[in-house]
This record gives structure tokens, C-alpha cells and sequence, in this order.
């Protein structure tokens, strides 16, 4: 009877609020912050948080945060109102503030005005599929709500439309959420999350206190314990997790030197019987902050959690015990097919368990194009074609484009575009929406049909008569690409005292991903790599090693498919050096007049650096000034 008055009274709030949420005035400087669904005080909108109350600029703002049974918990935060999650006062800051920040999706009922700024942080790195790249069996229901996976894309789809921002922590997380959520690349913030300054910025008083709040003793080390959840193991309830470890066992190993402190997922809703191992294992409530724990933790114990990626910050030891690995396996293979054509009839629906038994995939009439006929095509009328930068192929028939599978293609959900397939789906994307891939195509056709030896005669010439012109005559040519396509080649010159190399060939061909960090792309996707040092400094043995780090700068950007530039980072220790940064020449305080902009070509001198200004490189709020600085000179120093 208690929950049906609740869920009475809950759809009656929502009502009133749909009504009305346009009438109440948005307040310019009121942040609203939610931290897994109301569950806590944590996470990327906790750090957004402390950071803001600290700054002058914020003082007048108001901060709002939305607590389940906050009450109950005892939670006051300093400088901000608490609120009861799904309250009266909830909704009504919904409608209030001027900002949202939150690190999980919002429920649907949740709706948003146009001059509101909804920021989501996210709460994790994908590891498993999200969102749009989940899949389930056809006909079957999963997650909490008993949705289809259609009804799950839509709630994914509806969120993804209110966010003006989404953070993202690292380039290999913004390709996945792209594919995930259906998001462009112009919403996307690769900043790193925000709670894990955290993790370099902590002291030792702050170790001594969160161990003493969870009544850890401070003379053990700990051992930190945090699984994931698990997607076949759902009740009505939520996700179970069935305990495979023995504590037993890990006490009889460990002894008395470590603890044990046990860390669900929040999703997770056993009742964990660990009373037997009281003094050796800590349960912590899955909505504790997990940074405290990361901090106090001398090792840790995970499996497909992507909580490694945080604490891997600290460079402390991580052990992934996976004891269901094979089952995840199973699961986790990713098709690497993308449709192109039927050459059947097509079906109204998926063959879904003809796709798992490895026949071709046959795409449902729903989504195929009406122009699509189920002819089989003459293998010679086929070609394969890739664009300049060597990240996206395109198969041509007839010299039409009928298919386009750039890098990023396979793994998340995303097989390539099509150009017969009418409407998005698990095993091919509509042609029309990689128009820009379709140039790269067309563009890239012409340019592999060019003759490379007079290509490289037309690059090299007017390059090597200018470092001959500046230097004298070569002391040493390398090739850097023994004889194989593409040629390269590594200069070497020598004056006055110092010691001079140069890359030759690099810059012929265009680096892949220019297009995500530049406007002008085209003026930033080809570079050549120089270095410069006092011709005493290096031993012979210590210039092949350098020589044979540039040889792997060359190949890096079609190895990572990415793009280097100016300020970035490279580990490659030079004596006892610990890494290098990229100096553009144009930038350079004293360049060399080497004059390849107009070529499209940037020069980048290889300068190291020391192992302090290596991390502050990669600092966003310190990297501008030290570039500057390191911008006066180009030598190895």
C-alpha cells in the first residue's frame, strides 16, 4: 500500500513539474549537482564543486546538491543546500538552475530549458560497452527498468539531446563516446576527469584522516577490492555480484601485514557476508568516494572496472582477477563485418543467430534502401581505395563509393557507413551522413594514383638544397625505412660545434586525426622531426638509440592513428632525461629558415626536457607558459 501511495504521489510531482517547470525563472548563478542518481557526495561533480566554492568568481553562486535520504546519512555540505533527491525542492531546482552537473544519465522525466547549461561529467572510462553500443539478444529486456534495447537507446538518445557538454578523459574515451552516445565531436571536453586531481594533489594528513574515518588500522597496508557489476546477473531488486574470492585465503597469504578493503559498484545490491573476516576485511558502502580509497590503497585488486585507469595515476601495483573471463570473452568479440548489399530478399527483421553462427549478415527491409538491388557484383567492377592520411578505406563499384570504414570502425558498435543502408544499425551506418569521408575517398583516389618517385623527387629536392645550403654538405644519411615504401630518410650535418638532424620524407603524406584538433587541418597534417645538440653531448651509442626513436616518431601518428603538434609529449629519455616535447620552428625564438609552411609542412624540433617540466606538460593551465619558455631554444639540452 506504501508504494503505491509513493508511486501516486511520484507521477503526480512529475505532472506538476511538466507543467510548470517553464514558469519558474531560471537564476543565472545557481548549480545544480547530482552524483550517481542522488546516491552521494563523490565523484567528477564533487571536484567540479570544490573547485568552484574556492574561486572568487563563484562566490555569489549558489550551490545545490541533490542527496537521496541525505538526512539519514547526516551529509552537510559546506556552502551548499542539500536537498532531498526526487523531492518537491528537487524539481524545483531542476527548473531553477541555471546549471546541471551530473555524472550519470537523467531520467526522462527530466526536462531542460533552452538557456540552461547541462554539463555531464561521466563517471567512468568504457571499458564495456554504453549506451548505443549495448546489445542484446533480439526480444529480450534488460537493465533495471525491463526496457527493450530500443526503449534503452531512446533514454540514451533523449539525455545525449540536453547536454551542451560532455567531459571526456583521455582521445581513446571521445572516439568510444562519439559512438556510445551519438554525440559530435564539438560537445566533447578532453580535459581528464576532474576528481582525479585528487590523486596528485592529496597529502599525507588527508591518508591519515580517511583511514582513521573507516576505522582502517594505520599500521596495515591495504589492499583495495573493487569489482564491477555484471550484466547477466540482474533481479528485480538490481545487479547481484556473486563473491568469488576466498578472504580466507587472501588472510592466510597476506598475513597480518595488509587489510582488505571491499569496494562494490553502486549498482551492485548484495548483502555482503564478511562478518567472519572482521578486523581483516572493510566493506565500504558502494557510494563512498572511491578516491578516498584509491589514496590510502597500496595495491589494487579489480577486473573490467575501469577504476584502473585512475589509480594507475598513483603508479601503484593493479591486479585484475577476471575469474569469469572466458564467459566475458564470449561476449565481448566484436563483428568486424560491415554491410554493404543483400544478395537476398531482404527479411523483416534481423537473422540474428545466423550472424552469430558466421554468415553473412542481411540487413532487415526496414533498413534498406529501395534502390538497392540483390544482383552479386562482378569482383572487377569492386575497388578499394584510402584516403591520403591512410585511416579511412572506401570500396568502390563502378567508381560509386558504396562503402566507407574509417579507423575508428569495429569494437564499440560501429561497423562503417553504407550507401544502401537507410537507417543506422548494428552492422552498417548511412553513407550520407560521412560526406567529409567521401571526399577523403575521392581525394585519396587521385593521390595514390600518383607516381611516388617523382613525388619524392619533387618533395626531397627543394628540402635537402635548403639544409644544404644552411649546414654544407651531409655527414651521414640514414634510411629510415630500410628501402620500403614510404621512403625516409634522417640527415645528419654538422657546424659550428653542434650537431644537426634532419627527417626526409615524413611530411609527404598527411597525418591521420589533424581534422579533430585544427580548423585548417591541411596546414597541420604533415611534419618533418629535426634535433639539435652540442656535438660532444652524445656518445655514438647514445645517437643511434636517439636516431632510432626518430625512426619511430616517423611511423608513430599511422600506428596511433593521431596526429603530433606542437607541445607534444613523446617518451623518449635522452641521458638522464626522462622525456622530449615538440617544438614547432615557426614558434621557435630563433628558427632556422627552412620556409616549408607554404608546403603545408611544419619543421618540429625535438627537445628534452626535465622529468618536473615533463609532468607540467601535460598540466593544460601550465603547458602555454612552459612552451613559451622552451620556445627559445630548439637545442637538446
Amino acid at each position: 500500500m506504501i508504494r503505491l501511495i509513493k508511486n501516486i504521489l511520484g507521477k503526480t510531482i512529475k505532472f506538476i513539474y511538466r507543467i510548470t517547470y517553464k514558469l519558474i525563472p531560471t537564476h543565472k548563478k545557481t548549480v545544480l549537482f547530482i552524483a550517481f542518481h542522488g546516491r552521494g557526495y563523490s565523484d567528477n561533480p564533487r571536484a567540479i564543486y570544490e573547485y568552484m566554492r574556492q574561486q572568487d568568481q563563484f562566490k555569489d553562486y549558489r550551490f545545490i546538491w541533490a542527496i537521496k535520504h541525505h538526512k539519514k546519512k547526516n551529509i552537510s555540505i559546506e556552502n551548499a543546500k542539500v536537498i532531498e533527491y526526487f523531492s518537491i525542492p528537487y524539481f524545483f531546482y531542476l527548473a531553477r538552475s541555471q546549471y546541471w552537473i551530473a555524472n550519470c544519465k537523467l531520467p526522462m522525466y527530466v526536462l531542460k530549458k533552452k538557456n540552461q547549461i547541462y554539463l555531464q561529467t561521466w563517471h567512468g572510462t568504457p571499458l564495456k560497452k554504453l549506451a548505443f553500443d549495448i546489445e542484446v539478444p533480439e526480444g529480450t529486456t534488460f537493465y533495471r527498468s525491463g526496457m527493450n534495447e530500443e526503449m534503452m537507446h531512446e533514454t540514451y538518445a533523449q539525455d545525449v539531446k540536453k547536454y551542451n557538454y560532455m567531459i571526456s578523459p583521455s582521445a581513446f574515451t571521445t572516439e568510444i563516446f562519439q559512438s556510445a552516445f551519438r554525440i559530435n565531436r564539438e560537445r566533447l571536453i578532453e580535459t581528464g576527469y576532474p576528481r582525479n586531481d585528487f590523486l596528485t594533489n592529496y597529502t599525507e594528513e588527508d591518508v591519515l584522516n580517511i583511514k582513521k574515518k573507516l576505522g582502517i588500522p594505520l599500521d596495515k597496508k591495504v589492499l583495495l577490492y573493487a569489482p564491477t557489476w555484471r550484466d547477466n546477473s540482474y533481479i528485480t531488486k538490481g545487479y547481484t555480484f556473486k563473491l568469488e574470492v576466498h578472504f580466507d585465503k587472501w588472510q592466510k597469504i597476506l598475513g597480518d601485514e595488509y587489510v582488505i578493503v571491499f569496494k562494490p559498484h553502486y549498482l551492485i545490491v548484495n548483502d555482503f557476508d564478511i562478518d567472519q573476516y572482521q578486523g581483516f576485511v572493510y566493506f565500504v558502502e558502494a557510494n563512498e568516494d572511491i578516491s578516498n580509497l584509491y589514496i590510502i590503497a597500496d595495491a589494487l585488486v579489480t577486473d573490467y572496472s575501469s577504476v584502473f585507469f585512475d589509480y594507475a595515476i598513483l603508479k601503484r601495483p593493479i591486479y585484475f582477477y577476471m575469474y569469469d573471463l572466458d564467459f566475458e570473452n564470449e561476449r565481448l568479440i566484436a563483428r568486424s563485418a560491415c554491410w554493404v548489399k543483400n544478395l537476398v530478399e531482404a527479411p523483416l527483421s534481423f537473422q540474428k543467430d545466423k550472424i552469430d553462427e558466421d554468415h553473412q549478415p542481411v540487413l532487415p527491409s526496414m533498413f534498406v534502401d529501395e534502390d538497392m538491388d540483390i544482383k552479386p557484383w562482378n569482383e572487377a567492377e569492386l575497388e578499394i581505395v584510402w584516403s591520403k592520411e591512410g585511416h579511412i578505406a572506401g570500396l568502390l563499384h563502378n567508381d560509386e563509393i558504396v562503402c566507407v570504414i574509417p579507423s575508428w570502425a569495429d569494437g564499440h558498435n560501429f561497423p562503417g557507413y553504407a550507401l544502401y543502408a537507410k537507417e543506422n544499425n548494428m552492422v552498417a551506418w548511412k553513407l550520407k551522413d560521412a560526406s567529409p569521408m567521401v571526399e577523403r575517398i575521392l581525394e585519396g583516389k587521385a593521390f595514390w594514383k600518383q607516381e611516388f618517385n617523382e613525388v619524392w623527387k619533387t618533395y626531397n629536392t627543394p628540402y635537402f638544397s635548403q639544409l644544404s645550403d644552411l649546414f654544407g654538405a651531409a655527414t651521414n644519411c640514414y634510411d629510415l625505412n630500410k628501402d620500403r615504401f614510404p621512403s625516409r630518410l634522417l640527415l645528419t650535418f654538422e657546424k659550428d660545434g653542434m650537431s644537426y638532424a634532419f627527417t626526409i620524407g615524413a611530411g609527404m603524406f598527411s597525418m591521420p586525426n589533424a581534422d579533430r584538433y585544427y580548423a585548417e587541418y591541411e596546414d597541420y597534417a604533415r611534419c618533418e622531426y629535426a634535433v639539435q645538440y652540442p656535438s660532444s653531448l652524445l656518445s655514438r651509442e647514445e645517437e643511434m638509440e636517439l636516431f632510432s626513436s626518430i625512426a619511430g616518431l616517423c611511423s608513430l601518428p599511422w600506428h596511433a592513428i593521431d596526429c603530433v603538434g606542437h607541445g607534444h609529449t613523446l617518451d623518449i629519455p635522452i641521458k638522464d632525461k626522462y622525456g622530449c616535447v615538440l617544438i614547432d620552428d615557426e614558434k621557435s625564438g630563433d628558427p632556422l629558415p627552412l620556409h616549408l609552411k607554404k608546403e603545408g609542412v611544419h619543421v618540429y624540433w625535438i627537445r628534452s626536457v626535465e622529468d618536473e617540466v615533463f609532468a607540467q606538460l601535460k598540466d593544460e593551465e601550465k603547458k602555454e607558459q612552459l612552451l613559451e619558455q622552451l620556445c627559445l631554444h630548439t637545442e637538446l639540452l
